[in-house]
């Protein structure tokens, strides 16, 4: 959990992760690898749509949308860099 996030954009990076990622290794990993491209210029943008959530990658931003606003989750960006930390950690946590 960052300290620089809000408790919202926390809470969505973190059910994001479970929900749609899980244990699957290679789907965070490939997140990863588009990370990568955007920022070596490679791509503007890329965009998934999982189970629970979509997730929009730019070159400043994450931006994980839930699928299911009728839950009451809301659309939260959250700074690539940041995003990418987070990610990392997860890949580290599940290996």
């Amino acid at each position: 959990m960052s300290k620089k996030l809000t408790p919202i954009q926390n809470q969505q990076i973190n059910a994001f992760l479970v929900m749609d990622i899980q244990n699957q290794k290679q789907w965070a990993e490939s997140i990863h690898t588009q990370i990568t491209l955007i920022k070596q210029g490679q791509i503007k943008s890329w965009t998934l749509p999982m189970n629970a959530y979509e997730l929009h990658l730019e070159i400043d931003s994450a931006t994980i949308t839930p699928l299911y606003p009728e839950q009451g989750e809301i659309e939260v960006s959250i700074p690539l860099n940041i995003f990418q930390k987070e990610l990392e950690h997860w890949i580290h946590k599940i290996s």
